[in-house]
């Protein structure tokens, strides 16, 4: 059985379990069954999150199942695994306020290494909420292909530049709000970020890792950096694609 199954498997037992009904459940069926129980006692996240004492959330909420009426999580996501959390999930919007309006956070500060995928492909959300994946050494897809995206409140980063950056913001037409704390060293593109705001173009230049060689930072032919903006960049030791 594969790790999806196995989410599968998961979901639809404890929608069973709330449900009391031994019925065959489906995939697609998901979303408007747990809305049936979040309507009616509410409590289907209890057991799902185990009061609070879930820590292994991979592939916790990767599926379309998962949207605005049913991802309302009641306790802090604290996960030891958090491969793939939301990805496929189709919630729509701004992700980081419906968490704040719930009163829950995400913290990836337990993760047991780094975590693969954690928001690649959520179709309809626009707005992401800050990270800490300074003890990360990959963020290789995390953000690839979220057409909508908007925003993303801060991506903090570790002072050594280690982090990569394969495929991270591909596909991410929309993004044009993005912070950053400490250090990019590693090649990082945003040739698919049209809309980048200059204010975003600016964090990002200013957290280059100075005295680097051999690395370049893509941005997408319609942003205009100035002279001082390439000054930076190039004073810093990185090359500028477009």
């Amino acid at each position: 059985m594969s790790v999806q199954q196995e989410k599968f498997t998961e979901i639809a037992n404890a929608i069973r379990s709330k449900l009391g009904t031994a019925e065959k459940i489906k995939p697609n069926d998901f979303a408007d069954k747990i809305g049936q129980i979040q309507a009616g006692s509410g409590d289907f996240m209890d057991l799902y999150q185990d009061y609070g004492n879930r820590t292994d959330y991979n592939q916790g909420f990767a599926s379309p199942c998962w949207n605005n009426v049913t991802l309302i999580p009641k306790y802090d996501i604290k996960p030891v695994n958090a491969g793939y959390l939301f990805r496929y999930c189709a919630f729509s919007g701004d992700l980081a306020k419906h968490f704040e309006d719930l009163g829950v956070s995400v913290s990836l500060a337990n993760n047991v290494g780094a975590p693969a995928q954690v928001f690649r492909e959520m179709p309809n959300v626009t707005r992401l909420f800050e990270v800490d994946v300074s003890k990360f050494g990959s963020l290789n897809y995390w953000y690839e292909k979220c057409p909508n995206l908007e925003t993303i409140d801060l991506i903090k980063l570790n002072d050594t530049g280690n982090t990569t950056f394969s495929n991270t913001f591909s596909g991410c037409a929309k993004l044009a709000n993005i912070r950053f704390g400490g250090f990019i060293g590693t090649d990082i593109s945003f040739a698919d970020c049209p809309l980048l705001s200059g204010e975003s173009v600016d964090n990002i230049i200013a957290h280059l890792k100075p005295g680097v060689s051999g690395k370049s930072i893509t941005f997408h032919k319609d942003i205009a950096l100035d002279f001082y903006q390439e000054s930076e960049i190039t004073n810093a030791g990185w090359d500028i694609v477009q």
